[in-house]
């Protein structure tokens, strides 16, 4: 099971279900805006090792289109993505990194934890096929995100 991370707020998202019919995916109170977690000094030395390592994650499950910033300035789509990447035990949205170098949104300690233990690298020998069939553990990143939401600390 990987677990997600760097799902945001904006609103209820929802996906065509199997009778045609609209369904809900995300309830958007699970998750925090990123502006809420904006930090100059998250991993401020490391934040480009950090960001090469969330380019580096293994690309798959592609959507229709691609995703956009939730910021009013924000990047462009082409640049935000339009799949998931994992290094085998997170997985993140495609642009995610953009958040973390361009706005310094801050991540779970515990991801960043386990990124060094890692060595700022995606580890060898994972493929796209790991996104087949592979639920994803939401507790966590939900559980985070209602921490940071409260003003806890991380």
């Amino acid at each position: 099971m990987l677990k997600l991370i760097g799902y945001w707020s904006d609103g209820p998202e929802y996906q065509i279900g199997p009778s045609g019919g609209y369904e809900l995916v995300l309830e958007s109170k699970n998750w925090i805006h990123p502006k809420l977690l904006i930090d100059e000094t998250f991993e401020a030395e490391s934040r480009p090792l950090l960001v090469t390592y969330l380019k580096s994650g293994v690309k798959g499950n592609y959507m229709l289109g691609y995703s956009f910033c939730r910021f009013p300035d924000g990047s462009p789509g082409e640049e935000m993505g339009d799949c998931e990447q994992t290094d085998g035990v997170w997985v993140w949205p495609e642009g995610l990194w953009v958040y973390v170098e361009k706005y310094k949104v801050r991540l779970p300690e515990e991801f960043i934890a386990h990124v060094k233990v890692n060595g700022f690298q995606i580890p060898a020998g994972i493929d796209e096929q790991i996104f087949d069939g592979n639920e994803y553990d939401v507790d966590a990143w939900k559980t985070w995100c209602e921490r940071m939401r409260s003003g806890a600390a991380d």
